[in-house]
């Protein structure tokens, strides 16, 4: 038997394969594994912070029909810390979060831009202010909703 070793592994590198080269490491690609558990599971793992964010953009772009919002980190920050207090939310939480999940790439050089805020009354007011901004369309926001079966 010690014989057959090198023929077996010869055999082993240089058998035809049955199955078509993989595009990726993954031996399924995610349209043949993506199911609503899938979905589910994804959508739970998602941070508050994200949570917060989608819901109120998802606000702001009902209410004013407008198809993009110009928002700075710091915009976000008290957009989400006047909604919900006990989300602990930081700039750099959030410059992560749109650039690593929800790839904005980098933001605008400083200039003046209208964004909105909450007013006293909880009302959305649009205002201009000066900072580095990240533009985010309505479909996008609409998209990630559908994507994850938000409530």
């Amino acid at each position: 038997m010690i014989p057959e070793i090198p023929a077996f592994f010869y055999y082993l590198l240089n058998r035809p394969l049955t199955v078509p080269k993989a595009l990726s490491r993954m031996w399924f690609s995610y349209d043949q594994i993506k199911t609503n558990e899938l979905l589910r599971v994804m959508k739970s793992t998602r941070s508050q912070e994200e949570i917060e964010l989608l819901f109120i953009l998802k606000e702001l772009f009902d209410i004013t029909e407008i198809e993009e919002c110009n928002l700075s980190n710091t915009d976000a920050v008290n957009l989400i810390q006047q909604v919900n207090k006990k989300v602990n939310v930081t700039r750099s939480k959030i410059t992560y979060l749109f650039k690593e999940e929800w790839k904005l790439g980098e933001p605008c050089s400083p200039s003046n831009y209208a964004t909105y805020i909450y007013n006293n009354l909880g009302n959305f007011i649009q205002v201009n202010k000066k900072n580095r901004y990240y533009t985010i369309s309505r479909l996008a926001i609409f998209k990630k909703f559908e994507d994850n079966n938000f409530e």
